[in-house]
């Protein structure tokens, strides 16, 4: 773990002064910049100052919201943003009825006795209340499953998960918690569940990218976690968890053998050599400077949308020809604080257009609506994230005149 932390400070110091100098080549109207990273994951944000190199921790900014993520579900009408602790949700038209949907991660074994014939016989995993239907493991006498909990995780709360938050559930009855006369049950021959021991694995999340399938009788949010490198699919409607693993538990390099099963090919992801499409044209759409920081994407029938995080700009083009159109952004009443991830509320570009269902978020804590950045979500509460969000908006009304705050963090 400490050498991954090293390598992750080196990484980040590497990239913060290729910051600086590839703005100090590329930038024409200014000469200064004030760069904004983290030197761990999920730690305190950081600023050094080109002008004198001084490096300055903004207490407090390891523990609110920043988002990074940004989806909708529009047959729910409901947004979904991650905040670098947990995904969240709000209705989105005015932000109400906010919810955390995954804020921590359990992995559960009960072992004992009693747990059916086959997994069907399991016909209910509960964990602080929430269903778990992702079983990883199965045996009459242990189950495994992995659930993601609708909590924020806390590190003052231990244990955060505790043997009498789990329940297991067959068709021969419930139990929650062990059983202290395990030994004692056994022996009299009962035929429900019978826990000797809980093992429990609770850890925090790093939610980043999120992506929502809402069509009918679906309803899945997928989600990537930071912290251990692996994407998620988690149910909208149970909550439940099931696994993806991610390509870096893979082989880059591999190769498909010629004695693979088609079930063997299917379980590795090709290498770039191996990805051929012939006949798919390529044609460049837009060509900003790199210290613009392009981030978050999407596209309706008419429009394509994008973010310039370091520039506090959204834009879209229109597809027919791909002319670059300011639509939040570039004038001193239309602040942004890097503006990340968005969504739009209908496939329609007509429909977005005359309703203005762009929605966009701000790392600092906001989620907007429309050109007349109509706000749905506003979690810039805490000392930490207001000083960040003044400033940065400070730099959007002067234009970057003179200096400009650069966005190098997650």
């Amino acid at each position: 773990m400490l050498r991954n932390a090293v390598r992750w400070r080196s990484r980040s110091l590497l990239f913060i002064l290729w910051c600086l100098l590839l703005f100090s080549v590329t930038s024409s109207k200014t000469s200064t910049s004030t760069v904004y990273f983290r030197q761990q994951s999920g730690g305190s944000i950081f600023a050094i100052d080109g002008r004198d190199g001084s490096e300055t921790e903004i207490e407090g900014s390891s523990e609110y919201a920043r988002f990074v993520g940004l989806a909708i579900h529009r047959r729910h009408g409901r947004i979904f943003w991650s905040d670098g602790r947990a995904v969240k949700s709000a209705n989105a038209t005015d932000g109400s009825d906010v919810e955390v949907v995954v804020g921590a991660l359990a992995r559960v074994v009960w072992v004992g006795t009693n747990f059916g014939q086959s997994q069907a016989d399991v016909q209910m995993l509960t964990v602080k209340g929430t269903r778990c239907d992702s079983i990883i493991s199965w045996s009459p006498e242990r189950v495994e499953c992995i659930v993601g909990l609708p909590l924020r995780f806390s590190q003052t709360q231990l244990p955060f998960v505790s043997e009498d938050d789990c329940s297991i559930q067959t068709n021969h009855g419930p139990m929650t918690g062990i059983a202290l006369n395990y030994n004692e049950m056994f022996a009299l021959g009962t035929s429900s569940p019978i826990v000797e021991r809980v093992d429990i694995y609770a850890n925090f999340v790093l939610p980043h990218a999120l992506a929502i399938d809402d069509r009918e009788g679906e309803d899945w949010l997928y989600w990537s976690n930071s912290e251990d490198g692996t994407i998620y699919r988690s149910s909208l409607r149970t909550l439940g968890k099931k696994e993806f693993p991610s390509c870096t538990h893979l082989n880059p390099k591999v190769r498909l053998g010629k004695t693979m099963t088609a079930r063997q090919k299917a379980s590795i992801l090709p290498d770039d050599a191996s990805i051929v499409s012939p006949g798919v044209g390529i044609r460049r759409i837009a060509t900003l400077a790199s210290m613009t920081r392009l981030d978050g994407i999407a596209v309706d029938s008419k429009y394509l949308y994008w973010c310039e995080t370091n520039t506090n700009t959204v834009a879209r083009a229109l597809r027919r020809d791909f002319q670059r159109q300011v639509v939040v952004g570039g004038t001193a009443n239309s602040m942004l604080s890097w503006p990340r991830g968005i969504a739009l509320g209908s496939d329609d570009g007509d429909i977005n257009d005359l309703k203005h269902s762009f929605y966009y978020s701000e790392y600092t804590g906001r989620v907007s609506r429309g050109s007349s950045q109509t706000v749905i979500v506003n979690e810039v509460s805490a000392p930490a994230m207001q000083y960040v969000d003044s400033v940065v908006q400070q730099s959007s009304i002067q234009g970057g005149g003179g200096h400009i705050y650069f966005y190098a963090l997650e």
